[in-house]
């Protein structure tokens, strides 16, 4: 195994896809920088990039929720699901740009760009080097 995505690997399976850095991507869509149409579920795909690795596609749910008393500022929490149930794979704190409609999230091992278009969250997980490692779709979750 390539010891150069060993780590960010284990620190995926723990964190999933969901880390902590600053924005994530942009786009405008018909929210516009609406900061509560992030709030909430999303379900959808995380897709490896990397290829061989220890990497593995799976169905992730999302749900975000505002930090209390921080304006553009959420708690993302990445759950894949294994045999129809959520895991937990980490929790990560995010920026979001409402103009760009950019939600970012940074964790120690990389970071989460996605951006928000109706009821989709798309966008890409991040290695340190800047290596995009997944492929993450996501559609708002109705409730």
């Amino acid at each position: 195994m390539n010891l150069k995505l060993a780590a960010p690997m284990a620190f995926f399976a723990c964190l999933t896809l969901l880390g902590g850095r600053r924005d994530f991507i942009s786009h405008s869509g018909m929210y516009g920088g609406d900061e509560s149409a992030l709030l909430g579920d999303w379900h959808g795909t995380s897709l490896c990039l990397v290829k061989p690795s220890a990497c593995h596609d799976e169905e992730a749910l999302y749900h975000v929720k505002a930090l209390p008393q921080q304006s553009g500022k959420f708690s993302l929490q990445a759950d894949k699901i294994v045999d129809g149930k959520p895991v937990v794979m980490g929790t990560a704190d995010c920026s979001y740009d409402a103009p760009k409609t950019l939600l970012r999230c940074d964790f120690p091992k990389g970071y989460i760009e996605l951006t928000l278009q109706n009821d989709h969250l798309d966008g890409s997980m991040f290695l340190p080097d800047k290596t995009r490692w997944r492929e993450i779709k996501l559609t708002k979750a109705r409730p």
